[in-house]
């Protein structure tokens, strides 16, 4: 298992590899290519007003043409970690903790795909607990989207980084929620995206970092976005 951790702001994010099939298990299509380009995401908040200080989670997805996947912790403390790999999924969880409370954006796992029909979900289980592990019902929100893919189209192009522009020229950066759109009207037409979908490198912000990697990411220079 590898660990990498990285400091955002004044909260410390891991990137943990999920669980890897022995090579025996793999079939000859399982892992992604090398080059693909494809980054699946799902994020999981967890409603302000909660009074959280637990969340376990675990993730799962199909391994055709996909790659291990990771998560990454955004707000809290992981006390418990696991997963497994059978013969055609991959999977993973954690628990994590934070006396201070969990709110807002807290965790997300991600997979590199050959193409944005390979990625496709197992189970996904995101249960909240207040202190005592007192569950907290209703208050767990978890959203899946292609990294990149700002209008939904499921496609990263010039399109998505126009969006992109609008957001950090108007004024829609910082930290988000789930219920926070980017809002406007580009070419004539309005629209509205969450913008969570505007966080491209993950670090719970929108920030002019990442209009940079959209950019070298549609110009090629850059191969595909970090789980």
């Amino acid at each position: 298992m590898k660990n990498t951790l990285r400091k955002i702001t004044a909260s410390l994010a891991a990137a943990v590899l999920c669980a890897v099939p022995m090579t025996s298990s793999l079939s000859a299509n399982a892992e992604a290519n090398a080059n693909a380009r494809n980054t699946f995401r799902r994020i999981w908040f967890i409603d302000d007003s909660a009074n959280v200080v637990k969340f376990v989670f675990s993730f799962s997805c199909r391994m055709t043409n996909t790659s291990v996947p990771s998560y990454t912790i955004l707000k809290g403390n992981v006390t418990g970690n696991g997963g497994s790999a059978g013969t055609q999924y991959y999977s993973c969880g954690a628990n994590v903790e934070r006396s201070a409370g969990l709110y807002g954006p807290v965790c997300f796992a991600s997979a590199y795909c050959n193409s944005p029909s390979d990625f496709v979900e197992g189970s996904l289980v995101g249960n909240a607990f207040k202190a005592g592990n007192v569950p907290s019902y209703n208050s767990v929100h978890s959203y899946k989207f292609l990294v990149g893919d700002i209008n939904n189209d499921n496609v990263v192009n010039a399109k998505d980084y126009d969006y992109m522009c609008y957001a950090i020229n108007n004024g829609f950066t910082g930290s988000y929620s789930y219920t926070q759109n980017v809002t406007g009207t580009l070419g004539g037409s309005y629209f509205s995206y969450a913008k969570y979908k505007f966080d491209i490198n993950g670090d719970g912000y929108v920030t002019s970092a990442d209009r940079t990697m959209l950019a070298n990411y549609n110009n090629g220079s850059l191969t595909r976005f970090a789980k």
